[in-house]
Parts: structure tokens; sequence; C-alpha cells
């Protein structure tokens, strides 16, 4: 009879609403004659398990189709309000009762917290070993490690940037919502606690903390948006709008004052899921709609329309009851996929994706979650998922420290994977590069050891990923220095202002100044070659630093005041255009569990593309794709006739059959992401050599 209920996931909590609403009718009633608002008690409000149901929805179809609803994952804000108002009712009823008790706050926060956590983690722990490549592995045991000691939020901010992984090849990614809300809940108890001690007013106490961190939010997304995603100082606002809602207590309105309160709420969070999306700055004032939209719809009380029609409803209330689990178990799963079929997954592998996390999600809630938080307190119940939690947590960590190789190696039928690497061979180099003394504005700082360099190579990443061929390349009396930054253009007087890390526009800029000043002041350079990310101009915008005014033709204006310093200076100056955009090598090899016929099935499922289609790209798409960025290239040509401009397509594409490919002869042309490998770009420094006495090239 057990297993019959425990496959009839509704036929439960049918049966536990409709008992709960025997037995709470009659206070229901209550609260509905006093035409209260907000009531802070114990008082279990099916509406708001439904709001969760909104909420954890909305997450998953933003993830999983982020084309259907932009703004889904601002599911995660209206999250921080429910948790907000949920905690601080409970904390407030106790101190109220006098039976206030951190240890036992603590206690109930792990029996809710840790066990599907610690399912979750051991899972991808697992995944991983077996799916993820050695570096892949590497980085996921960092996250590993802070998602045990509830950190990723402090994790991903200090990773976002330019070196930021890709999101999709995250599978604990998610767990930054999670770090902002323990963080909120190691300091929230105790200054409440604080509060009712010393008696003050809790709820001046929740404003003006709120206020604060309100205010931090919208100074941060200006100037330091990654800070003002992830900080917990500007996100708990969020949290502490519910809180403002269960201190503020009763309020007497009349029904239709509520329900207008409830459409008002669902239409402001049904507003900011449609209308927002990842290119605008998130959270600053937008995050007004889904907090607000959930603090209306939750100060509008059970009996509102909304809350009484939608989000009591049962399936509402069926998925707000395992949201937790089906948050943490989503991710992963869309993320490994990912990861396993080098695209996104097919629209029918994503739809079954999310099938399989409301299964998991149901299970571990059922066979997990319930008996540890509701069956008679014993301490195994509490210490098996904390132990297990650490365990898992040391391992990621051993793991990131020690490097410890996964069971998947790298492998390809179709090259040699040895060679998607870049800067194997640095000797008769040094990490100088003319500047008196190490400077942290610059990444990349070397040059040839041989003799004075006459020549540099200046920009971002994709300068360092081809200078190592230059200087095996060079002749004497023609050797190379690196200089630059990842990430920054060199462009004079011009300011990043979106996207950007923090602090990232202000140490570019001086890294620019740093550059420029040693390139020109050294009277052995005769040559500057100028290397940079294509996504650095047409992807970003940038205001003059003057100003700090948004201008459309910064980045013409800022490259053609960095040529003209250099020309009057005497020095030639040549723009390497960028590489054709290829995928990273990585996802153009086989990986050692899909020798299993299984992982070879799902794997096969999931893609909708064939090698070819995803390891090649037609020229003609190349160009169509790059066509901005190269008419912003001749207009810099155009204001500066002695400019050179050598494009490296032709060297790494195979124009007789209009297509570019990763490989080439059984060996990859790119290293990582879209930068070339030292095979790949030895096949056109050569004649980036030969050009430079040339006063044109192609």
């Amino acid at each position: 009879m057990q297993l019959v209920l425990y496959c009839q996931p509704f036929a439960i909590f049918r049966r536990i609403s409709k008992s709960r609403a025997r037995r709470l009718e009659p206070k229901m009633q209550e609260i509905d004659r006093a035409g209260a608002a907000v009531v802070r008690t114990s008082i279990y409000r099916p509406d708001i398990d439904g709001l969760r149901a909104l909420a954890v929805v909305s997450v998953l179809i933003y993830h999983a189709f982020p084309g259907l609803l932009p703004g889904g994952f601002v599911g995660v804000d209206v999250f921080f309000v429910i948790s907000g108002y949920l905690i601080t009712g409970i904390l407030a009823t106790s101190l109220d009762r006098g039976t206030f008790n951190i240890p036992q706050f603590y206690l109930r926060r792990t029996k809710r917290i840790f066990p599907a956590l610690a399912c979750v983690l051991l899972f991808v722990l697992s995944i991983g070993w077996l799916i993820l490549f050695a570096n892949e592995f590497q980085m996921l045991g960092k996250d590993i490690a802070a998602g045990a000691a509830f950190i990723e939020n402090l994790t991903q901010w200090s990773e976002a940037g330019y070196f930021d992984r890709s999101v999709s090849s995250k599978p604990l990614v998610h767990l930054w919502s999670l770090g902002v809300e323990e963080q909120f809940y190691f300091i929230w108890p105790l200054l409440l606690w604080t509060s009712y001690r010393l008696r003050l007013k809790p709820i001046l106490i929740a404003i003006g903390i709120a206020a604060v961190s309100f205010a931090i939010n919208i100074a941060f997304i200006f100037h330091y948006p990654t800070a003002s995603f992830y900080s917990p100082i500007s996100r708990f606002w969020e949290l502490m709008v519910g809180a403002i809602l269960a201190l503020a207590g009763s309020h007497p309105l009349s029904r239709k004052m509520r329900d207008a309160i409830s459409i008002a709420g669902l239409g402001s969070i049904a507003i900011a899921i449609v209308i927002i999306n990842p290119s605008m700055r998130f959270p600053g004032w937008w995050a007004i709609f889904p907090v607000g939209g959930a603090a209306f719809v939750i100060a509008a009380g059970p009996t509102s329309i909304a809350n009484r029609k939608l989000f009591s409803s049962e399936p509402f209330v069926w998925i707000g009851k395992i949201s937790y689990p089906l948050y943490l178990w989503h991710w992963p799963l869309l993320s490994f996929m990912h990861i396993l079929v080098g695209q996104t997954p097919t629209v029918g592998m994503r739809i079954a994706i999310l099938c399989i996390s409301v299964l998991l999600a149901w299970g571990t809630s059922v066979f997990i979650e319930a008996p540890i938080r509701f069956n008679a307190p014993h301490p195994w119940r509490v210490a098996i998922p904390c132990i297990l939690i650490a365990a898992t947590g040391l391992t990621g960590l051993r793991v990131f420290v020690s490097k410890t190789p996964s069971y998947s190696v790298p492998y390809s039928t179709v090259a040699d994977v040895k060679t998607a690497v870049h800067g194997i061979d640095r000797k008769n180099t040094v990490g100088t590069c003319g500047v008196a003394e190490t400077n942290e504005n610059l990444f990349y700082c070397a040059q040839d050891s041989r003799e004075s360099p006459t020549r540099v190579l200046w920009g971002d990443s994709k300068a360092e990923a081809m200078a190592w061929s230059l200087f095996s390349q060079s002749a004497p009396g023609e050797r190379w220095r690196l200089i630059g930054r990842a990430g920054c253009a060199p462009m004079t007087g011009m300011v990043r202002t979106w996207p950007r890390a923090d602090n990232d526009s202000e140490l570019c800029e001086r890294s620019v100044q740093i550059a420029t000043q040693s390139i020109l002041t050294d009277p052995h350079i005769k040559v500057v070659a100028i290397a940079v990310a294509s996504r650095d101009l047409i992807g970003a915008t940038y205001a003059r630093a003057a100003t700090m005014e948004t201008d459309e033709n910064a980045v013409i204006d800022g490259f053609n005041a960095t040529i003209s310093r250099l020309r009057k200076a005497g020095k030639r100056v040549i723009f390497i255009i960028d590489n054709p955009t290829l995928p990273d090598p990585s996802n153009c090899m086989d990986r050692s569990a899909e020798r299993f016929s299984a992982v070879q099935w799902i794997a096969s499922l999931g893609r909708s593309q064939s090698w070819s289609d995803r390891c090649t790209l037609p020229i003609a798409k190349h160009l169509a794709k790059t066509r901005k960025y190269r008419e912003i290239l001749l207009k810099i040509k155009g204001a500066n006739p002695d400019l050179t401009l050598f494009d490296t397509m032709p060297y790494l594409c195979d124009e007789t059959k209009g297509i570019c490919q990763i490989m080439k002869n059984g060996k990859f042309l790119y290293s990582y992401g879209d930068h070339v490998s030292d095979y790949g770009s030895a096949q056109f420094v050569g004649a980036l050599i030969e050009s430079i006495d040339r006063p044109s090239s192609r």
C-alpha cells in the first residue's frame, strides 16, 4: 500500500491538502473576516508553495529554453522573498514566545537543506569523474567544494569576466543562490535576536538593512555588475523584503484590495519573466518587478483571488513542495548533457531532462527529505547528510588542488588531441616586456631573450595565443615582445562599460596606458602588431573616459587615437584580423565514457548536428557573422592609410572548399575556445612576418 501511495504523488498531496484545509478552515475564516493581508503565524499556506512553483518553473524553462522566457532567471529573486518571509516568520514567532534557540534553528536548516544537496553533489562528482576531461573535472572540484561550503556565489564572482567558463559547462553554477541564502541566515537570526534583546524594533532594522543593500545594488550595477549579481550584500534586500512582510504582522484590507494586490503581484512577476533579459543590468532597478511582485502575492494573503485560484491549486502546490530538489537537480542534468553532446541538446532531449528532473525531485523529496525532516528525531538522520556534504566537499577540494585525474581521456579519430594546445615551446623567451617592474595590470608580458625586440605584439588573449609561434619563427634583428591584458582592447581614451568584470575597465585603461608608454619610449621598437578578439569590438559598449558618455564611434576613435600615437612615434602598425570562431576543440573530441554504447546512444539523442556541422564553419557564414566587425576595421583603415590589415582566415580555412575546419592534416588548429593552437598560428605567422615590409596585405 505504501508503494502505491508513493507512486501517486498527486493523490498524496491531495489528501494532505484536504486534511490541512479542514484543520485550518476556522483560522482561514478568521483571517478572511479580519481582512488580514499579512499574518505572522505558523499556519501552512499552500499559496506560498504555489508561488514557489511559479519561481522554479520559470527558472527551469529559462535554462532549458531561454528564448521562451528570457527573464525566467528572476524566479531566483522570487525564491529570495519567499525564504526571507518564511524563515523570519519562524524566527519572530519563536522570539515572541521566548523559545528562540540558535542551535535548533540551524538544525532545522540542516535537515531542510543538506539531504537533497548531498545527493546532488555526490551525483555531480560521480558523473563528472566519468565524462569530464581532466581540466574540466578539476574546475568541477572547485565548484563542489564551494557548493558544499555555501560560497558558490563568491566563487562565481571571482571567476566572472574574461576567464569565466561557459555557464553551460558549470553543473553547479546554480548553487550561487543557495550560497546567498545561507550567508543571509548566518547573519540575520543573530541580528534579529540582538534586536529583541536590546528592545529595538526589528522591522526598523530590517528596513534599514534592506535600504542599504538596495542602494549598494544600485551603485554596483553600473560600476561592479558582477558584484551586484553575486554579492550577498547587494542581494540581502530581496530576502529582507520578505522579512519585512513577516515582521509587519496583520493589516486589515478589504477583499477587493487583497484581490487587486494579488493580481498586481502576479502581473509584476509575469512582466519580469517576459520583459527582462540577460543583456539588461540585473538586478539593479529591474529586480523590483520580481521582488515586488512576490511581496504583493504574499501580502495579499491566502484568500485573495490569484492565491486562492492559481497558487493554491493542486498542480502548483505539488510542484512547490518539490521545488528545492527540483531546482538542485535540473541544471546538472542539462549541463552534463550539453557537455556530452558538445552543443545545446535537442528540444526533445531538454524536455526529457526536465521530466527526469521532476521524477528525481519527487523521489528525493519522498524517500530522502521527508524521512529526515518529519520522522522522529535521531542523531544519525542529521549526521549522515552532514558527513556526506563534508566528505564530498573535501573530495572536491582535493580534486581541484591536486588535479586528480578523471576517467575520461580525450581522443579523436580525425586529429591528434595533443596538438590542441598553445605555448608549449617557450624557449628563448623571458617574462619581461619593457615595463620597469612587474605590473598586475598586465596579464601578458614576455619577449625574446636572444636580443632586444624590434617588434611588439600588443593585445588580448588572441595575441598571446599566436605569440609563441612568432617568437619561434622570428629572425635576428626581428625579435618580438608580447604585451597586453586579457579581454582588453588597445584603445586610447575609452572605457568599456558593458559587459565587464569588477574593476576590469579601470585595469584595462591602466594597462593600455602602461603598454603605450613602454612602446613609445623604446627606440628599438619599429613595428607594432595589434591582435584583439572581435567580440571586444562588436560585443561590448564603450564610453569616452573623459566624459563617461557612451559613443557608438568609441571603438573606431579609440583605435585611431592609439594608431595615431604609434605612427607619430615612427612605429609601423599592423592590425591582425581575428581568426574565425569555431567551437572549443574539446567539443570536437570524444570522451572515454563514449566508449559505452549507452552513453553513445544518449549523446546521439541529444545532438542535432553531425561532427562536420559542429566542427566546421562555412566561410560565407563566417563573413556574414563578422560583417560589422570588418566594416569597423575598414573605417579604421580609411582613417589610417598606412595601416596594414592582415587577415588570418585564408591560412586557417580552405577557400577552395569554402569552409573553415577545426583541424588540418590531422592536427587541431585551435587550442581552447576560439583561440588558435601552436599549429594553427604556425599556418599564418610566416606570412604575417613577410607582410611587415610590404605596404599592404590581404
